[in-house]
């Protein structure tokens, strides 16, 4: 076999290389584990907030709560026909 003489500054380049790339790899794993705990914090606020709409409309309009019952009666993206 034949053995290769790396330089000594070449060997502390690959070492500190390596452990830069194991670094990185780490704060990525733990950026998308982070990532992904917003996302699910974020969608839990965004249903909280369509229930309670949902619970204001069914007040405003007076109506019995029902399946879509609030949705039916007022709906910000559609136009109101009288």
């Amino acid at each position: 076999m034949s053995s290769t003489v790396v330089p000594e500054l070449l060997a502390k380049k690959q070492k500190r290389d390596s452990q830069w790339q194991a670094e990185k790899a780490a704060a990525a794993l733990e950026a998308r584990k982070k990532a992904r705990a917003t996302r699910k914090e974020i969608f839990k606020r965004a249903e909280k907030y369509v229930k309670e709409y949902v619970q204001q409309v069914r007040k405003m309009a007076g109506e019995a709560p029902g399946p879509g019952a609030a949705i039916r009666a007022f709906h910000p993206l559609q136009q109101q026909v009288d």
